[in-house]
């Protein structure tokens, strides 16, 4: 596997670019007793895309635009699959935040205390993917950062159709002395259109 990854933030107009490649070549040897000869693979995976970060101090909003382009050279392909497959997705995300803070006191300790909302929107279409095998894919387990995930899959052979938005809230407490986070609580939840 090569990867060949980049991300240019001092675009013009204050765009960033970014790119994420992959060449993977997949084998493997037969189980003992295997007559079917096993399939092997080499995916190409290109994904370029363009964000615009609007960042302050009371908050951000950053619209992401990205390409997700695969080619696979299947062999000993099952019959009735084509061994040369392509797949190109557009990925569309919003990512946006706000930050509040006050001066609190607990057990007659200062603390700094913060409430962040965040809004994550996510749009990829539906593409028919069953043409290509499963090489490294599985679903991700589900975690809280997995509600801001741009694909509900590890692996590039499945690329998940999503229109939905994340809603959240985090609280977090600083020390006043030293500004060391000592609690922090995150709940959030994905509406799906």
């Amino acid at each position: 596997q090569l990867n060949w990854n980049g991300n240019y933030m001092q675009g013009p107009l204050g765009l960033q670019y970014l790119f994420n490649n992959q060449f993977t070549y997949f084998t493997r040897s037969p189980n003992p007793g295997e007559i079917t000869p096993v399939p092997t693979a080499a995916r190409i995976n290109i994904e370029p895309g363009i964000s615009l970060p609007i960042t302050n101090l009371a908050g951000y909003f950053t619209p992401t635009l990205q390409l997700a382009m695969t080619h696979y050279n299947v062999g000993s392909q099952v019959p009735g699959f084509d061994s040369a497959i392509q797949r190109t997705l557009p990925i569309f995300d919003i990512d946006t935040g706000l930050f509040f803070d006050r001066d609190t006191s607990l057990f007659g300790h200062d603390y700094q205390q913060t409430l962040e909302p965040r809004l994550f929107y996510l749009y990829v279409p539906y593409r028919n993917q069953d043409d290509i095998p499963v090489f490294d894919t599985g679903i991700i387990p589900f975690t809280y950062d997995s509600l801001f995930m741009t694909n509900r899959f590890s692996g590039l052979d499945r690329i998940g159709d999503a229109n939905q938005i994340t809603y959240a809230l985090t609280t977090r407490f600083f020390d006043a002395d030293n500004n060391i986070e000592k609690f922090r609580a995150s709940i959030g939840q994905i509406y799906y259109f």
